[in-house]
């Protein structure tokens, strides 16, 4: 069977978008932006679930009903707090998955997320300590408290955080964030705001150049894209407590008051995450006897 990929925010600059296209080319099937450019041969077609993208509950149901193939909604963020039970009773009916990230459930499939293929050979760090993070420019990532971090050691930092462009009011809260932060830099030139949108090989390269990562993202019991892409830079990744920390391992800290030179000088363990893609495989082998 032929696997298609939707997301609603393919060729926008967003993680959902990055995991589609990721997701697709590992699943050697093809990722589309519209439910009108699914193959009527494509079986099964992997739903990125975005809220911020759809009105409500009907719209998806919609969506799905376009569909020749098997759907698997895959529930990245459950927003409303209830969508599962309620798509699992919508689509009771029908040959449908209704796939989750946050550990197994009643009547659905869990799919935890894959991993973005390794990058380059794996760099030793730098001898001078250099601070780095990653993830769009939200306010829920709270960089001004790393750049504070940066300012009170006196070392050199580099943020790289994209505009995010998935809706244009989420662009303007982004752009808006972006220039919050440069303020916060006061002209630092060893603190680096990257805002240019970078692949993922690009990403991994200039993490590489840091010999610390850090997540003060808040605590929205989501797991988290931006921690997960850290991962695979080969660096500590120390973060204050949430769900993204848990999943890959990172050096949890309560409080940014913690870190010190010396705290930074000490060995720590480096991250790592189980790759989902068995799951997915599993789950297509799965509805292959399901069509038989």
């Amino acid at each position: 069977m032929k696997t298609a990929v939707l997301s609603r925010s393919l060729g926008r600059q967003c993680g959902i978008s990055e995991y589609a296209v990721c997701l697709a080319e590992r699943l050697e099937g093809i990722a589309v932006g519209r439910v009108e450019d699914v193959p009527v041969s494509a079986n099964p077609v992997f739903i990125q679930y975005e809220p911020s993208l759809y009105s409500g509950v009907i719209d998806l149901l919609n969506e799905i009903s376009q569909i020749e193939g098997i759907p698997v909604i895959d529930i990245h963020t459950e927003i409303p707090a209830d969508i599962v039970p309620v798509l699992v009773a919508a689509l009771q009916h029908r040959t449908a998955v209704v796939a989750v990230k946050r550990g197994p459930r009643p009547d659905t499939w869990f799919l935890p997320h894959i991993s973005y293929s390794p990058v380059g050979v794996p760099t030793s760090p730098p001898k001078e300590i250099y601070l780095g993070s990653f993830g769009f420019a939200l306010p829920n990532k709270r960089y001004e408290h790393l750049i504070e971090l940066a300012i009170r050691l006196k070392v050199p930092l580099t943020i790289l955080a994209a505009v995010a462009d998935a809706t244009p009011g989420i662009k303007a809260l982004s752009e808006g964030y972006i220039d919050y932060l440069r303020m916060q830099t006061h002209s630092r030139e060893d603190i680096n705001i990257v805002s240019s949108f970078l692949t993922h090989e690009q990403i991994i390269e200039e993490l590489r150049k840091c010999s610390h990562l850090f997540s003060t993202m808040e605590n929205l019991d989501r797991i988290s894209g931006s921690m997960r892409m850290m991962a695979l830079a080969g660096r500590p990744v120390i973060s204050l407590p949430c769900v993204g920390a848990n999943e890959i391992g990172a050096v949890k800290i309560r409080s940014l008051s913690e870190v010190t030179l010396s705290f930074l000088e000490k060995p720590h363990p480096l991250p790592s995450f189980p790759d989902g893609l068995k799951e997915y495989y599993e789950l297509i082998k799965h509805l292959e006897q399901v069509c038989v």
